[in-house]
């Protein structure tokens, strides 16, 4: 879009008067400009007097031409009232400018300094991430400078003049800013991919997915990755990379919120919208490095707009649907809106130019990012209690079952006594009415006397042939009854079976609720300091001494969330049995002394020193990177639970005895002639029998504190015992009480051809 203002005869007094006050100008409300669709003007038909009066007034502190393919000149005059020489720099942030040539008189002739992505980076006048020109005034000076810009994409020209000391300070400041942002971004990063290597949810690796991938366009974004790339690619990389990077975040935001808000489940129609957009961004994503590069630019509007009131809707949807989890995707996503339309706004010079809408899209894509985590946060809540939900109602589905086949069971035996009695009835009956026909007979017709006797033998006959029926019928009753409690005995055996089971169940969810509230109280002190220090320093950035102590203060604090997370990877991976032990044949002594220079500084720290006493020719098989990070902790927490100015004594020995009685009883015996023993005693605060109890075990805390304020996570002992014995040694701590010092000893399978006479 251009912008007509007719020109006045004022332009020539419209110029930038340098009062010695302001630290910086927006170029863009003393400037004129002029389109050139010919792209062949030059600098002296430019400033000759056929052009001076087509040159147009610009009214705001950005103008955007839109996507042009024509080339456009900027005009302006600066007026020094300072009576030494000043220094400033003229700044232009947009980074996808293709080339920026700057005029000044030089005498009779012409003085040009060009920037932008077609020129390497080693070429720019200032090796800087923006366009940087220097510009020199002497006292009292007044000079005129034509600006030339040519783009092959959305064209926005925001110029501003800056005192040379003051753009060093806001530089140093948006880079605290930018640090801030992306150590936000690798901490829920880092975070978010442990929940999902522990819970395995898919929709955690897709959050992943989609805060590296956005994280990465930020960062090249703001012009960071421009010199990394090889000269002659540098701005072919730069400007379509971009385009890639964010249009497949945009595929997994997408992805995210079909999977997090159950979309093809709960909002169907809206969901086949999203899968149509998925596959929009998609292409375009896949074409970044081939499509013309306007439409790769207005592909950003185009697509980014419609997708933007679809996740809306579709929060709203869920959020009055019910679903809790939804409620932080509202929000976060409206707060990731609101900074990028602030962003859009400042760049089109609509809003005033401070630090909030400057750096409004980090902020809003940080708070974004957190929120989200907090919803995942919630979605296992939500989860664990359906899932506990549907647990109780297939146990009473379970019961109410047992007790229909009891009951059908009860019914069946009664039917069958029924019948069994009416039968019985019915042959009592016949037998009545048999005997009264014999005795009619009798009395009518006794000169059949013989006859009726054989006609009674018969019945008696018959009446020992129901016996017999009946006495099998009572023993088809017997089997039924057994058949029948053996039947009931089964329902119960299958009943405490899923009682344990549901137990088992109960017992796993539970850790995994602890490990998830350890994990999160762990990380969320030092995100709180990070947090913290970073504020400290964005206030005080002037203050050197204050800001080095307050980086160091977030160094300490990241590498003990990393500390943390690489312990809690490595004891899942011990207990899913799934960690690799590559042995080979190792000098114990040797990596107990590349264990030892590596905490010695540490020790040097608190003025203790290491007693080291190692013997020759230890040698076992062992994977050396796993024992030597047995060998840190222990040395480590030596140290650490050391007062200062004490002795750590570090032994190594062929071994020719147990160690203690105690050691006999290890589910891995060693032979006394077979074996090498290592010692680490400290002068510490020693250990109580309760110590003992749960020294190896996982988050335990003891009676001891370390000396020196140091961070402890509670998983290195257990790791260490499960290492040692994944080797087939043994591990074990003895000390003689509190205050008196303990020593930790590990025993080690010697290899047999190395084993001393």
């Amino acid at each position: 879009m251009t912008v007509s203002i007719p020109a006045t005869s004022a332009q020539s007094n419209h110029s930038i008067v340098l009062d010695g006050k302001q630290t910086f100008y927006a170029v863009g409300l003393y400037m004129d400009f002029l389109e050139d669709r010919t792209k062949l003007l030059t600098i002296d038909s430019i400033a000759s007097e056929a052009y001076h009066g087509q040159f147009q007034r610009s009214t705001s502190e950005a103008i955007n031409f839109g996507y042009s393919s024509s080339a456009y000149w900027v005009r302006f005059t600066i007026q020094s009232t300072s009576e030494h020489e000043d220094s400033w720099y003229l700044e232009s942030k947009n980074y996808n400018i293709k080339r920026i040539d700057v005029f000044m008189r030089d005498g009779s002739d012409w003085l040009v300094k060009s920037g932008g992505l077609s020129l390497p980076f080693s070429e720019r006048v200032v090796q800087h991430r923006y366009f940087l020109f220097p510009i020199v005034l002497q006292p009292n000076d007044r000079k005129t400078f034509y600006v030339r810009f040519e783009s092959d994409g959305n064209l926005t020209i925001p110029l501003k003049l800056w005192r040379t000391d003051a753009f060093i300070a806001k530089d140093r400041k948006e880079i605290y800013v930018l640090g801030l942002y992306f150590g936000i971004a690798i901490a829920l990063i880092l975070y978010n991919l442990f929940l999902f290597l522990t819970l395995r949810d898919t929709t955690y690796s897709i959050y992943v997915l989609f805060n590296t991938l956005y994280a990465s366009a930020i960062f090249i974004f703001n012009g960071f990755a421009y010199e990394f790339f090889p000269t002659d690619i540098a701005e072919y990389c730069s400007r379509r990379l971009i385009f890639f990077l964010y249009h497949f975040s945009i595929v997994f935001a997408i992805w995210f919120i079909r999977s997090f808000l159950e979309t093809p489940r709960h909002v169907p129609r809206l969901d086949k919208v999203l899968l149509t957009l998925l596959v929009c961004f998609s292409s375009v994503a896949l074409g970044a490095f081939f499509l013309d590069y306007g439409i790769l630019s207005r592909s950003v509007n185009f697509l980014t707009l419609p997708t933007a009131l679809v996740a809306l809707t579709v929060g709203v949807i869920r959020v009055r649907q019910g679903n809790r989890p939804a409620r932080y995707f509202l929000i976060g996503w409206t707060v990731y809106l609101v900074g990028a339309m602030l962003f859009q706004l400042h760049g089109f010079g609509a809003v005033p130019s401070h630090f909030i809408t400057e750096q409004s899209y980090q902020i809003g894509s940080a708070l974004e990012m957190i929120l989200l985590s907090l919803a995942l946060g919630d979605r296992i809540n939500l989860l664990q209690r359906e899932k506990e939900a549907a647990e109780a109602e297939a146990l009473q589905a379970e019961i109410y079952q047992l007790k229909n086949v009891e009951l059908a069971g009860s019914l069946a035996e009664t039917e069958r006594q029924k019948k069994f009695a009416e039968q019985a009835l019915a042959e009592i009956e016949l037998q009545r009415q048999i005997s009264e026909e014999a005795l009619r007979e009798s009395e009518m017709q006794k000169q059949f006397a013989q006859e009726m006797s054989d006609a009674l033998a018969k019945s008696l006959q018959a009446a020992e042939v129901q016996k017999s029926e009946a006495e099998l019928q009572r023993q088809i009753a017997q089997e039924m009854s057994a058949a029948l409690a053996e039947s009931l005995y089964n329902v119960e055996n299958q009943k405490d079976e899923i009682e344990r089971q549901r137990a088992a169940a109960e017992q796993a969810n539970a850790l995994k609720t602890e490990l998830l509230a350890i994990a999160a109280h762990d990380l969320k002190n030092p995100l709180q300091s990070i947090l913290g220090f970073a504020y400290l320093i964005r206030e005080k950035p002037d203050d050197v001494n204050a800001v080095a102590q307050r980086a160091e203060t977030i160094e300490r604090s990241s590498k003990r969330m990393v500390k943390l997370i690489n312990d809690l990877l490595e004891d899942a991976a011990l207990q899913a049995g799934k960690l690799l032990i590559q042995k080979s044949a190792v000098d114990v002594a040797a990596l107990l002394s590349v264990a030892i220079e590596h905490n010695r500084a540490q020790a040097e720290q608190k003025s203790q020193c290491i007693d080291a006493r190692l013997e020759p020719n230890l040698i076992a098989e062992l994977d050396a990177d796993r024992m030597r990070e047995v060998f840190d902790n222990l040395i480590s927490n030596a140290i650490k639970y050391s007062p200062t100015g004490k002795t750590i004594y570090v032994e190594a020995q062929q071994h020719t005895g147990m160690g203690r009685q105690e050691a006999e009883t290890t589910n891995t015996p060693l032979s006394p002639d077979s074996s090498i023993l290592i010692s680490i005693r400290d002068e510490g605060q020693g250990l109580t029998d309760d110590d003992k109890k749960k020294l190896f075990g996982k988050f335990q805390r003891l009676s001891a504190r370390p000396t020196g304020g140091e961070s402890s996570t509670g998983l290195g002992l257990s790791i260490v015992k499960q290492l040692v014995e994944l080797h087939g040694g043994r591990v074990w701590a003895e000390s003689e009480g509190k205050g008196k010092g303990s020593t930790f000893f590990v025993e080690l399978p010697m290899l047999h051809r190395f084993i001393q006479d």
